[in-house]
């Protein structure tokens, strides 16, 4: 049962994949052990794998826009040309000589390409608020509860807090942003 990730990593690799990063995950609320005497599955392994080093996407760097084929010079230059002349203002296709190359300035493409992407709404966006002000708005307020509490029975919606946690944080004070540089 032991590195069976890393063989599967490993067979991959040798079946023509490319390996781009391997992250160790901590998951937050992982599932107990069956067995006491094994360890839990707190941590599981990420790979990330490509198959070809080729560019496959092009963003545009002022636009953000996002296409599958390769830009042409004019598109990836609009300006008309890689290299511009610093006193004269004339644009270049071609690299100027070892000699003047302090008068020219290479300007970077407007197309950035890569060979991997990364589905950016697969991260979680963190909650605005911090728990224990959601614990006051929804539990110790005794009011009905917004969003997805509002979906449980009327008595989980209105249950009192306990009574040691009405004494430390009074419902009748607003604890918006009071715990921001308490977690930090």
């Amino acid at each position: 049962m032991t590195l069976i990730p890393e063989r599967v990593m490993f067979a991959m690799v040798d079946d023509g994949w490319i390996l781009r990063n391997k992250i160790g995950w901590h998951k937050p609320n992982s599932m107990p052990g069956s067995q006491k005497a094994r360890f839990t599955s707190s941590w599981e392994y990420l790979y990330f794998f490509v198959k070809n080093n080729n560019t496959i996407l092009w963003r545009n760097r002022e636009t953000g826009e996002w296409r599958d084929t390769r830009p042409t010079k004019e598109e990836n230059y609009p300006w008309g040309g890689m290299y511009q002349h610093i006193e004269t203002g004339e644009f270049s296709w071609t690299k100027p000589p070892e000699n003047e190359k302090d008068y020219w300035v290479k300007y970077q493409p407007l197309w950035m390409g890569f060979d991997y992407y990364f589905d950016l709404d697969a991260i979680r966006i963190p909650h605005k608020t911090l728990s224990l002000e959601r614990y006051q708005r929804g539990v110790n307020l005794d009011r009905p509860a917004v969003g997805k509490s509002a979906q449980v029975g009327p008595l989980q919606q209105y249950k009192r807090a306990p009574q040691w946690f009405q004494e430390i944080f009074p419902p009748d004070q607003d604890y918006k942003g009071k715990f921001d540089d308490l977690f930090g």
